[in-house]
């Protein structure tokens, strides 16, 4: 790893009272299945106050890894039953995960992107980098800073523009000492 990488490795809270963000991922902090989920539960502004912390741990409860999830969905199909039986528990499936999202809003869309994330990563891994965190459906701009700072450890080269991860991104760069190569702006001349 070159010296420009490890001077981008994001701290690791130390000497910090417990959760001292009000940030969902230093809840699960190292748990790569709970990270991944948390940006497909951001709640919709105006929505009402769903928490989605509450949202998560049932996740958790009910699939632990993701592997236990894309265990499930692949057993819909795999087992050798009639093509329509499978349909018929996979459809279950999704409503279930359906009727854990229900009171974040968007829960199908939610659960489709999560059904999709997990069967994506199980076939072909986990991402990683931030340019492939982009590409799973429903990752955005704020899902992948979080991904990349939270699971890969790395700061984004500029400050995210979702102000907890901005605060936590500030945080980070004082801790970690790091200089960031942003140009700063320069005025410009008036001739």
């Amino acid at each position: 790893m070159s010296n420009k990488n490890l001077s981008r490795l994001l701290p690791t809270p130390t000497g910090m009272a417990p959760f001292a963000f009000p940030l969902i991922q230093e809840l699960h902090r190292g748990n790569r299945w709970a990270q991944l989920l948390i940006p497909f539960l951001a709640p919709i502004p105006k929505e009402g106050e769903a928490h989605a912390e509450g949202v998560l741990e049932l996740l958790l409860i009910r699939w632990p890894t993701l592997e236990s999830l894309a265990e499930e969905l692949t057993e819909c199909f795999d087992d050798g039953s009639k093509r329509v039986d499978g349909v018929e528990r996979y459809r279950v499936l999704r409503l279930r995960l359906v009727g854990y999202c229900a009171p974040l809003g968007l829960a199908e869309t939610r659960a489709d992107r999560i059904i999709d994330a997990a069967t994506r990563i199980h076939e072909k891994g986990w991402p990683a980098t931030r340019a492939d965190a982009l590409r799973l459906e429903g990752y955005d701009g704020y899902a992948a800073d979080s991904y990349l700072m939270f699971v890969i450890g790395f700061l984004p080269a500029r400050r995210p523009k979702d102000a907890a991860l901005g605060k936590y991104w500030d945080w980070a760069v004082v801790q970690s000492h790091v200089t960031v190569n942003c140009k700063p702006k320069t005025q410009e001349s008036k001739s």
